[in-house]
């Protein structure tokens, strides 16, 4: 894919992905990271729900529920609030995002990736533990925790997935290459 990366004018604390090779981070999200290694294992996990398909699957299961949603209409008859709920309720399950399956696998193949291209492992760990310790109320994350898995949770499927595998590798963290943005 030609991959395209950009930064967006946001605080909010979060990094997006979309099909074709499209990811963006916020700046609040790049500023809570201390170096290369932590940017790494931020868009190894974008670029994971591109290369695993998990939009196109989102989107796949949005044509399903608008063909659900025309036979119940057909049936039923589209003003029946029994149907107008079921449809609901399924469009809502949609908006919130990818299902948590989807941000494991994106967690483990982001922590993968950035191994892989010389970067610490321990770099997508860091920046999930910097986000858990954010207050639930601030709105930063307000977006990221309806969205996402807890930090706490991901760090637990982590854990689990790698075990000791990681504990002898080692890689860069380039702190002193990683460009710090003015405030």
């Amino acid at each position: 894919l030609p991959w395209h990366f950009g930064v967006i004018e946001s605080e909010d604390l979060n990094a997006f992905a979309a099909p074709g090779g499209y990811v963006v981070i916020t700046k609040g999200l790049y500023r809570k990271m201390q170096n290369e290694a932590q940017l790494a294992g931020v868009l190894g996990h974008e670029i994971g729900h591109v290369v695993k398909k998990h939009h196109l699957k989102v989107m796949q299961k949005q044509q399903l529920l608008n063909m659900g949603a025309g036979l119940l209409g057909q049936k039923y008859g589209k003003d029946n609030q029994t149907v107008e709920k079921v449809i609901g309720s399924g469009a809502e399950v949609l908006a919130r995002g990818l299902d948590k399956d989807a941000e494991y696998e994106a967690d483990r193949v982001g922590l993968v990736l950035a191994t892989r291209a010389g970067y610490e492992p321990y770099g997508l760990p860091e920046v999930l533990q910097a986000i858990s310790e954010a207050d639930k109320s601030d709105k930063s994350v307000a977006l990221l925790f309806k969205t996402h898995p807890h930090p706490d949770d991901r760090l637990t499927r982590l854990a689990e997935s790698t075990g000791s595998k990681l504990d002898k590798v080692t890689g860069k963290t380039l702190e002193n290459r990683f460009y710090k943005l003015k405030p």
